[in-house]
């Protein structure tokens, strides 16, 4: 620790000094001490108003009461005329017996705290200064801060007997009756401040042991190792009043006497007085006392306060920081019993134990937490170094803080607001800028900024400008430049932060040699009502020699793709310095960007003074084609950054980027319509690229240009574009239009295109625009054109576009021609005639969808939209849109016979089929139809149909050519499978016909049901007759074959009981009959066995008397309704 040197008295020498016979008499005096309204006259920075914030006890009661010594001198009073407001603890007159204490003001209960008082789950400053008399050795007991949750609240102070105890214990620990002796022991804990932690700062070590016979008890600082007191001199320590752990009790026989338990304790502390005759000033007369409280982590209870003690000058300058006395503490906050996490904070002294003097104990509060707790810092980064913080060397002696002569600096001076009940008002603040930095104006006048930052995040800027520099005295009298300003207050209302930015240039001290300069830490002040604090710029060595570096290469190049950058040259110390390193860092940017390419392998020879480089790194691959800007310098391992050498290199494309236009570079365009101009874009050497990397840069008559970014994401070899300049945005004249293209790299060629806007009108007119479509023919739109004036015009060419229900709009299509180059539709004598064909037709085999996805400009079933316009070779024509409904319809198939037959041959052979739409009126025609055609699961073949003709709508027999059945299948059918498609692509359902081949063949066709005549029962014919044709058919191929018959009785079928008819069926032939009852005659018969494919109408030749099958009465007729059954036998030999 640090020693001291004590100054008892005031010494007057007198000097006789005879020199050349002239008597000369010289008076040499020490300055005398300062007094107490001296000192009092002369605050440090501190707080001016605090009367509506502390809570300072008049008295304490007791079983004997006592005055409290503390009170509030109020700033400016008459008798002290203090700058700022001072609570006396302990008086320097009276008697020297006294207790004092100060208290942050907290409203409500016990339970409920608010206003002034410590959140205990807050991250949190208190700091004031101290004074404690002008004798280190004649001094008072000494004081404490406290921390406390005790139930009598500001009330609570040190306690014997129930009655307030001054000496030593300092107004918070337990009181004994010292210094008188007890002969029963006490627990001391009951009689301090409860559920409370304190910090004492001792000014008088109390170390009086008691012998048996005689002594007194004033023994707290008494503990002994050996023969030697532990504790020496003014001290700190800290532990908590209320617990029984804090005190110790020894005994001499029956006399008792006790310690306190000091933990971190700091001996020979300077906590009052002066060390020497040069100290005798009141600028040595406070200590400042600064403690920051950080709460336990979520969940803990073991928080930290580190404090320091004398760690600043009376006007805030900060001492060097291996001089202050502080610790880190780490306590236990559950001693506080606080359910609200809310204490109280003050201070508490006492004077009165043996050896103590009569002397004053006063404080200036600086910062109050819950008034406004203000976090402060003093950043200073290197621009030029790329951004480096250099660390303050007071703190951190052994941190690389070296900035070099010509560096860019910024000082960042940041106070941020975390909590408080007033805020701190307006804040005079003073920055004392550190030597050897230039601050000079920017190109705007300024030299820095103020930023604000509101509790929303809003955050505003106000410039510093280079007349707010002054100049004024440091702490050791050198004159510094300086910044005073007004800024606004810190509060939970207005601004919650602010950051003063300053940015200056290293300047080193004249030498012609390599220096190096150690720039001391300047002070900064922020005075306020509520609020004092201070900063120190942070100490760092300012080094004046820096790297040259020379370039040897020349400063404009051009390079092919495949060359590399020349980047050659020299480097060496300013001031003569040799390297150390055996590579330098070359830094270098290309076109100013923000990142960099950092080679760290430049090699140097340690030892020498100068060396040379040759980078090849930079190829014009790398680079890209274009003109490029390439920045280098270099830095060694001290920071040192040479100056920067600049490039300009030129590298040649190895292919060009080409746009051509698809639209017309000379128009004449209409004022009132839009006019799209259009192009194509790709490499000339077909490489892919993405659409989306390419910007066209559009301009008008030369004026400001503007950009369109393409939107294409896939890679391509080319792609199209298109720009619409819209109707009336262009005055009635010649117009320039003119648009390049850009991939990031290299610049396309230029188009221009001429425009001349007019308001005279091509018009273009429809016949009709909305057309239904009944049938699969081609439909024609039509439509007439002329200028707006009336007169005729000629047109060069005009196009149309078509857009099919739910798809794209397809590219636009001359008239005239499709895609494909059929000749469709037509332009003369005022007319145009645009014909668009069903997506389907003529389309026979393949798959039905490969050919629509290759047709374009067609009409499909649905809506279809199409766009026609004509150009008479200058202007376009206004857009005529003609919409064409294709109806939703089905077509459908379905067999006219038993789709399942027998057939003898496979030539000839057609298919039993029906064709019909949904809509009966829907019109179908000659070759509109082409049928799919599968056999035995071969692949379809497809034939166009010839058939309706004329045109024909409803269910229409088709019965197609049925080709390819296989002559020789004969053991199972041949399966057919059938379906037609139309012109639009609509396909009917798929019919299957089973086809059995047969060698020979004998099939009965017969009606199943067949009448004779209604006769009376009076019938007196011969024969009943046959009513209508009765339908046999024998069909035969290469059998011979005869055909019998044969029945049973006539029945009555309306009783109940049968009853027999009085009739037989019979055949009759050449005058003969034959009963089908007794007999089966021959009804037909075929006797040649070689026979074509033949079908035999049996019944043909049978007629109403002499051939046939009749009924033949056998009595008489009985009125009712006969059935009768006969049975036919068709064999195949006669």
């Amino acid at each position: 620790m640090k020693t001291h040197n004590h100054l008892f008295s005031l010494t007057i020498s007198i000097i006789l000094v005879f020199i050349l016979g002239i008597y000369t008499q010289t008076h040499v005096a020490q300055a005398a001490t300062p007094t107490t309204k001296e000192v009092y006259q002369n605050t440090p920075p501190g707080m001016t108003k605090i009367s509506d914030l502390m809570d300072t006890p008049t008295s304490y009661s007791g079983n004997t009461n006592m005055t409290s010594s503390a009170h509030i001198i109020p700033a400016g009073d008459p008798t002290y005329q203090n700058k700022n407001a001072i609570v006396e603890l302990i008086k320097g007159t009276g008697t020297k017996d006294q207790l004092g204490s100060t208290w942050g003001k907290v409203n409500g209960s016990n339970s409920d705290k608010s206003f002034n008082y410590f959140d205990l789950t807050k991250k949190q400053t208190l700091s004031a200064w101290f004074y404690m008399g002008d004798s280190e050795i004649s001094a008072p007991d000494g004081m404490a801060f406290v921390l406390q949750n005790d139930s009598k609240g500001a009330n609570a102070i040190s306690l014997y007997n129930n009655s307030p105890k001054a000496g030593e214990t300092l107004g918070v620990w337990g009181g004994s009756a010292s210094p008188s002796i007890l002969t029963n022991p006490l627990g001391l804990e009951k009689n301090a401040i409860q559920n409370s932690f304190a910090i004492e700062l001792d000014t008088l070590p109390n170390q009086d042991i008691p012998t048996r016979y005689s002594g007194n008890d004033n023994s707290f600082d008494s503990k002994k190792s050996g023969d030697t007191f532990d504790i020496k001199g003014q001290h700190i320590g800290w532990n908590y009043p209320g617990e029984a752990g804090t005190y110790k009790t020894n005994s001499v026989g029956s006399k008792y006497y006790y310690e306190l338990v000091h933990n971190s304790i700091v001996s020979n502390s300077y906590l009052s007085g002066y060390t020497d005759a040069d100290a005798l000033t009141v600028k040595y007369s406070w200590r400042h006392f600064i403690v920051t409280y950080t709460p336990p982590p979520e969940g803990g209870s073991t928080a930290t306060i580190q404090y320091y003690v004398n760690r600043k000058y009376i006007d805030g300058t900060l001492k060097s920081f291996t001089s202050w006395d502080g610790k880190l503490i780490s306590f236990n906050t559950n001693i506080f019993k606080a359910t609200d996490h809310k204490v109280r904070w003050g201070f508490t002294a006492s004077n009165g134990s043996p050896k103590s003097s009569l002397q004053p104990i006063a404080i200036v509060m600086e910062s109050m937490p819950s008034v406004a707790d203000i976090a402060t810092n003093v950043v200073l980064t290197d621009i030029t170094q790329d951004n480096r913080e250099i660390k303050d060397l007071d703190k951190n002696p052994t941190a690389d803080s070296t900035v070099n002569d010509g560096d860019k600096l910024n000082l960042k001076y940041s106070l941020t607001y975390t909590s408080g009940i007033i805020g701190t008002g307006t804040l005079k603040s003073q920055f004392g800028l550190p030597q050897n930095v230039n601050f000079a104006a920017d190109n705007n006048g300024n030299i820095g900024t103020i930023s604000y930052k509101k509790s929303d995040g809003i955050i505003t800027t106000q410039n510093i400008p280079v007349s707010s520099l002054t100049t004024t005295s440091n702490n050791n009298g050198t004159t510094i430049n300086a910044i005073s300003l007004d800024l606004t207050s810190l509060d939970d209302t207005n601004n919650t932060n602010i950051i003063v930015s300053l940015n200056g240039t290293a300047k080193s001290p004249e030498s012609a040699t390599p220096k190096k300069t150690t720039i001391n830490p300047e002070h900064t002040s922020y005075r306020s009502d509520y609020y004092s604090g201070d900063v120190m710029s942070p100490k760092f060595i300012l080094s004046n020699d820096n790297l040259a570096a020379n370039s040897t290469s020349a400063a404009s190049q051009s390079i092919n793709y495949s060359d590399y950058v020349k980047l050659q040259g020299t480097l060496k110390y300013i001031k003569g310095s040799t390297f150390t390193d055996s590579n330098l860092n070359a830094v270098i940017t290309i076109d100013n960007s923000d990142s960099k390419l950092i080679k760290n392998d430049i090699a140097v020879t340690p030892g020498t003074a100068q060396s040379s480089f040759d980078i090849k790194d930079l190829t014009g691959e790398y680079l890209n084609p274009g003109t490029h800007t390439i920045k280098l310098y270099f830095t060694d391992s001290n920071h040192r950054v040479s100056n920067t050498l600049t490039y300009t290199v030129k590298v040649a494309d190895y292919k060009n980027l080409n746009i051509s236009s698809t639209s017309s570079l000379n128009q004449t365009v209409d004022q009132d319509s839009d006019t799209v101009l259009k192009g194509d874009l790709k490499y000339d050497d077909d490489s892919q690229f993405i659409p989306s990397d390419i910007t066209l840069s559009w301009s008008i008559d030369g004026g400001t240009s503007f950009s369109q970014v393409l939107t294409d994401n896939t890679q391509q070899n080319s792609t199209t574009f298109s720009h619409t300049i819209a109707k009336g945005s262009l005055t009635i004249g010649t117009h320039k239009i003119t648009v390049h293209a850009s991939d990031g790299v290299r610049q396309s060629n230029t188009l221009t295109y001429n425009l001349t806007v007019t308001d005279k009108k091509l018009i273009l007119t429809a016949d009709t625009t909305n057309i239904t479509v009944n049938d699969n023919l081609t439909v024609t739109l039509n439509g007439t054109y002329q200028y707006s004036d009336g007169s005729d015009a000629t047109i060069s060419y005009g196009t149309f576009q078509v857009k099919n229900e739910d798809e794209n709009i397809q590219d636009a299509v001359r008239i005239g021609y499709e895609a494909t180059g059929n000749s469709k539709g037509s332009i003369t004598g005022n007319k145009v005639k645009v014909a668009l064909d069903p997506i389907a037709k003529n389309k026979l085999g393949g798959s039905l969808d490969d050919y629509i996805a290759k047709q374009s400009s067609r009409l499909k079933v649905g809506r279809n939209e199409i766009t026609v316009k004509v150009n008479d070779g200058s202007r376009d024509s206004n857009t005529v849109t003609y919409i064409v409904n294709v109806p939703r319809i089905t077509a459908s198939i379905s067999p006219n016979n038993n789709p399942d037959y027998t057939i003898t041959s496979i030539n000839g052979q057609k298919l039993p089929i029906d064709f019909a739409y949904s809509d009966d009126s829907y019109m179908v025609t000659g070759f509109d139809l082409i049928s799919g055609i599968s056999i035995n699961g071969s692949g379809y073949s497809y034939t166009k149909e010839n058939k309706p003709n004329p045109s024909t709508s409803g269910t229409i027999p088709m019965d197609p050519n049925l080709l390819g059945l296989n002559a020789n299948q004969t053991d199972s059918p041949q399966v057919v499978k059938f379906f037609y498609s139309d012109p639009y692509a609509r396909t009917t359902n798929n019919l299957t016909f089973n086809l059995t081949l047969v060698r020979t063949l004998l099939e009965l066709q017969a009606n199943p049901d067949f009448y004779f005549e209604d006769v009376k029962p009076l019938f007196n014919d011969a024969l009943i007759k046959r009513n209508g044709k009765w339908d046999v058919t024998v069909r035969s191929f290469k059998s011979a074959w005869k055909l019998t018959a044969s029945s049973g009785d006539m029945i009555q079928t309306n009783e109940t009981s049968p009853i027999p008819m009085n009739a037989d069926i019979i055949y009759a032939e050449d005058g003969q009959t034959y009963g089908l009852k007794e007999e089966s005659p021959v009804i037909a018969y075929n006797a040649n066995n070689q026979g074509a494919d033949t079908t035999f109408d049996v019944t043909n030749d049978w007629d109403d008397s002499s051939k046939g099958i009749f009924l033949k009465p056998t009595g008489a007729l009985t009125s009712g309704t006969y059935q009768g059954e006969i049975k036919w036998n068709l064999t195949d030999s006669l």
